[in-house]
């Protein structure tokens, strides 16, 4: 504190001055009025306890300081409360989901047992798992016993049924004349031909209708007699002989059947006396049989080889009309036999 002296006033006052000099200020402390506590003359509050020193004349402070006190602490804890809030809100809408888990509390003897699954003890350090090269998938459990889908059955496409057959016209049953003599169709032995005309008519043969046919007119006694390959009896035949083994080879001799009239013929059975012989069957019709085999005027109607046991040869459709017919031995028996004949011979038209 300064003081200052007036001039004017200095000679009068000067008398006085020692009288009235100035004292030094001592400061007076005052206890708290709550605990006792020494406050200083510019303290307003307790340092101990906190509570209102009052005026510096000891009384309590205005109402007013407390006013705005109250109300600063008040907006204070407002602001406090909506941070918290907002930051407890921004922490539960980002921060994962946790799933708490019951853990079993741990036996107390048992100081060395591993925490429970789900929790991490604080003072240990987790176990560090080395890394792997490969990282083997997890292994599926077997699959429960399950059947396995059953494919269905592939697509069958119908069968068609197979077109109709239509079995081959019968031949006429086998008649048979007095005496056993056989006057039906031939056997089933043979191929058909394409045009096959029905019935077979068998043809009648008198006994004289025939002869044999020997260019080279070979000797043979006793005379062969044709008769015999038409009388209808396996039992009896005609047969020329093989002299030499150029004939047994080429027989180069047949068996002539000479008919009433031109007749269109369509099947021969012929049974011959000795086995694997070749034959050729030629047709004429001329009056009289041409001399040779070479000859123009006989017209081949049909070959077999090999003929063995009772054969059946078609010979046409039955157009082609003929008045001589001839057996033909073009290749002699393969057993070398020193003959060849028929035992039985018959014709169908």
């Amino acid at each position: 504190m300064s003081l200052f002296r007036d001039p004017t006033s200095a000679e009068d006052a000067a008398p006085d001055a020692a009288s009235e000099a100035p004292q030094p200020e001592v400061a007076v402390e005052r206890p708290c009025p709550s605990c006792g506590a020494a406050l200083a003359p510019d303290q307003d509050w307790c340092l101990e306890c906190g509570a209102a020193a009052g005026d510096r004349s000891g009384g309590l402070p205005g109402w007013r300081t407390a006013a705005a006190t109250i109300a600063a602490c008040l907006v204070l804890a407002s602001g406090a409360v909506a941070a918290a809030y907002a930051a407890l809100s921004a922490s539960e809408d980002d921060a994962p989901p946790v799933t708490a888990s019951a853990t079993p509390p741990a036996a107390p003897d048992d100081l060395g047992a591993a925490p429970p699954i789900g929790t991490t003890d604080p003072g240990v350090a987790p176990p560090v798992t080395p890394p792997s090269e490969e990282i083997p998938p997890p292994v599926e459990p077997p699959p429960a016993d399950v059947p396995a889908p059953v494919a269905p059955p592939p697509s069958v496409a119908p069968i068609a049924p197979p077109p109709p057959v239509t079995p081959p016209a019968a031949a006429p049953p086998p008649t048979t004349e007095p005496g056993g003599k056989d006057k039906g169709g031939p056997d089933d032995e043979g191929e058909l031909p394409e045009r096959e005309k029905a019935p077979l008519v068998l043809v009648e043969l008198e006994p004289d209708a025939g002869a044999t046919y020997d260019p080279s007119a070979r000797p043979a006694d006793p005379a062969p007699d044709p008769a015999l390959a038409l009388d209808g009896d396996p039992a009896t035949s005609w047969s020329v002989p093989l002299v030499t083994e150029a004939q047994i080879d080429t027989p180069a001799a047949g068996l002539l059947v000479t008919l009433d009239k031109p007749i269109g013929l369509r099947r021969l059975r012929i049974t011959p006396t000795t086995p694997g012989t070749t034959i050729e069957v030629y047709g004429a019709t001329s009056k009289t049989p041409p001399p040779e085999i070479t000859d123009d005027g006989w017209k081949k109607l049909a070959t077999r080889l090999d003929v063995e046991g009772r054969t059946s040869i078609p010979l046409g459709d039955g157009d082609d009309k003929v008045r001589h017919l001839l057996v033909w031995f073009s290749v002699g028996p393969v057993d070398r036999s020193p003959s060849v004949g028929v035992s039985e011979l018959k014709l169908w038209r």
